[in-house]
């Protein structure tokens, strides 16, 4: 029998199991989930088993048992760290960060707890989390309960964090500043400016993050036994850079590259060069990506990630934005009922884009040597053309750009590929989940192909006939939803709680769901008799 991924027919195999409310110390909706990324079977990836960071099987092993079943919940100012196998019992830590001073003009209605995992290489890696709120850093450590290092050098609100998937003392924060900083966990903060001289000046320059440099003053505190050091910042505004918020940047496992994305609608792809050679005595600044396109989405840009993790699709990528703004045009409107469809300007849905990159082979061609200076064309960092879509489907059920749909990527080399949709307002408390391998491929056009073709397939992009994404649907039951006997003043029904995002963790054995009062639950895949899990 076919695993149920495979079988369109099926229904997903999963089971609401666990429900945890929100603490009482708990202000506001729970926005993520993060899952301990790493396994038994990781070590022999991390670091590509690098001779310098030898791990003790055993402390692996220990470290494994005691956070394989770990999840960070994110709130607006908070986050919580519970275990999936006592799901129902209290939270095992609650992370509690200072709060941003009142006069920050910084933040925004959506900001919120940024968290990921992070380890700092040796023979026995210490576990720490990375945690970031308004332009700080937190680093965390879970064994002691307690903040070890506080980073600064962001200029805006800090969007999201990642974790490099093979050195994970490398991580990076987005920003509202425009930029991308990378950090190296191995490394302790700065606390002199080391800025390379601007002609005609022979001295050091002291511009600041403004312009991609060292801080005048200290990057960390404390001043001494800190970790984080920043080594890398890809520079908004300038020949190549974001020219509006950084949303979401994602490593490339095996290449040093990283993709990003923002409210410019942009997609960026960067290279990197190896981070383990940049030591942060000369922090290196990059406004020149090898692939720059704002053609892929019509809004801005809440994610994107390399799909595969094997050779043969690692250039593959996807991507979903938010519902865009569009004015009609005089052909558009021919036809349409004036009664109802007076309005110049309408909203279209946002959209997944599964695409390619088709540079990747003239920048790393599989003989390449290493190269520490990589360089692309103005048509490469300004408005690139070097991508082929192969599926773009319609988040049809929200259209209201301020509340778009919460989309998140389960990616396992034993799983296939599935993306997990949760939609706003009426729409909501359904999980949506879509097999990647099966998105219908685009027809390209035929040789001979006539005007009229092309004006068919021009109609057929039109969001309002693309196609709406194919999924199997988890519901959440009212009855679970239900948190304390609290009554609308108005029409006297007792609350309820919805679902506002949900993730695939544990290799695809578990979904985990927040609600926007702070309401953690909790799906187990169940495997009839006979069935293997596939």
């Amino acid at each position: 029998m076919l695993p149920w991924f495979l079988d369109p027919s099926s229904s997903p195999p999963y089971k609401i199991v666990g429900k945890m409310p929100a603490h009482k110390s708990w202000r506001g909706k729970c926005y993520d989930a993060v899952a301990f990324p790493w396994t038994r079977g990781s070590l022999d990836d991390l670091w590509h088993s690098h001779s310098k960071h030898v791990v003790d099987p055993s402390y692996w092993d220990k470290l494994i048992w005691c956070f394989e079943d770990a999840v960070i919940l994110v709130g607006k100012t908070s986050a919580r760290l519970v275990h999936t196998r006592d799901f129902t019992q209290k939270p095992m830590l609650c992370l509690k960060i200072p709060e941003a001073p009142a006069d920050d003009h910084t933040l925004i209605a959506t900001d919120h707890v940024q968290a990921t995992w992070v380890l700092k290489p040796g023979e026995e890696p210490a576990l720490y989390i990375v945690l970031a709120y308004a332009r700080l850093i937190y680093i965390y450590n879970p064994h002691t309960c307690k903040i070890v290092t506080e980073l600064r050098g962001h200029g805006g609100s800090i969007t999201s964090l990642n974790t490099h998937p093979v050195y994970p003392q490398i991580f990076c924060s987005t920003s509202r500043d425009f930029t991308t900083r990378i950090y190296r966990l191995d490394l302790g903060p700065k606390h002199k400016p080391r800025n390379p001289p601007w002609p005609p000046s022979r001295r050091p320059s002291m511009a600041g993050p403004a312009h991609g440099l060292d801080m005048t003053e200290g990057e960390g505190f404390p001043r001494k036994g800190g970790l984080g050091c920043c080594v890398c910042v890809l520079v908004g505004g300038q020949a190549g850079g974001h020219n509006g918020d950084v949303l979401n940047a994602e490593f490339h496992p095996k290449l040093p590259l990283i993709v990003t994305c923002g409210v410019d609608r942009v997609i960026k792809i960067w290279y990197v060069p190896n981070a383990l050679k940049l030591t942060g005595e000369r922090l290196l600044r990059e406004d020149k990506p090898l692939f720059s396109s704002s053609r892929i989405h019509k809004a801005r840009v809440h994610s994107v990630s390399w799909l595969r993790d094997d050779t043969s699709d690692d250039e593959i990528l996807i991507s979903y934005s938010a519902p865009a703004f569009m004015r009609r045009d005089a052909i558009s409107r021919v036809g349409e009922n004036p009664a109802t469809d007076s309005s110049e300007t309408y909203m279209e849905a946002g959209t997944v884009c599964l695409w390619k990159w088709l540079g990747r082979k003239r920048f790393f061609p599989y003989d390449h040597s290493k190269q520490d200076v990589l360089r692309g064309c103005p048509s490469d960092y300004q408005e690139s053309s070097a991508f082929q879509f192969l599926s773009i489907y319609s988040l049809a059920r929200a259209t209201e750009n301020r509340a778009p749909a919460r989309m998140s990527l389960f990616k396992s080399p034993r799983h296939d590929s599935l993306v997990l949709v949760t939609y706003p307002g009426e729409h909501a408390n359904v999980i949506h989940a879509a097999n990647v391998s099966k998105f219908q491929r685009r027809r390209p056009l035929p040789v001979d192909a006539t005007k009229e073709d092309i004006l068919s397939l021009s109609d057929q992009l039109a969001d309002r006939q693309l196609p709406e994404l194919e999924s199997w649907q988890i519901c959440l039951p009212r009855e679970w939803r239900k948190g304390p006997m609290r009554r609308d003043a108005r029409t006297q029904q007792v609350e309820v709680e919805n679902l506002v995002f949900s993730r695939l963790i544990d290799d695809g054995s578990t979904i985990i769901g927040v609600g926007d009062r702070g309401t953690a639950w909790l799906w187990h895949r169940c495997i009839p008799s006979g069935v293997t899990s596939g």
